[in-house]
């Protein structure tokens, strides 16, 4: 009945000299593991900083709407503008206005 019982179960017991060959290696391949998981935990976190990169870029995006673009046009005379008071006769001046928009950049002036 025992030796049913031993082929039945996985479990062997070594002996002490099979241990003492087999510990030294077992420590070996321990090392070379934890050597491998740590390889692959930081390719891991560098991927998945790749990926936060990547869905970073993509949500900060802006596609602009499907819409036509319009050009809003101001037209001004700049130069002496005809002044009249009440009841007086008119006169040219230049408005202050005028000499502090040419210093401005607003764009193009046409």
């Amino acid at each position: 009945m025992s030796k049913e019982k031993q082929a039945g179960s996985s479990k062997k017991q070594l002996s002490t000299r099979e241990a003492k060959v087999l510990i030294p290696i077992l420590k070996t391949l321990n090392k070379s593991t934890k050597l491998l998981i740590k390889l692959f935990t930081k390719k891991l976190s560098h991927q998945e900083e790749q990926t936060r990169k990547i869905r970073v870029l993509i949500e900060d995006m802006f596609v602009p709407p499907n819409h036509q673009s319009q050009i809003s046009v101001t037209t001004l005379d700049m130069g002496k503008t005809l002044v009249k008071e009440k009841n007086q006769i008119g006169y040219n001046q230049i408005m202050k206005w005028e000499k502090d928009y040419r210093n401005r950049n607003r764009g193009t002036l046409l």
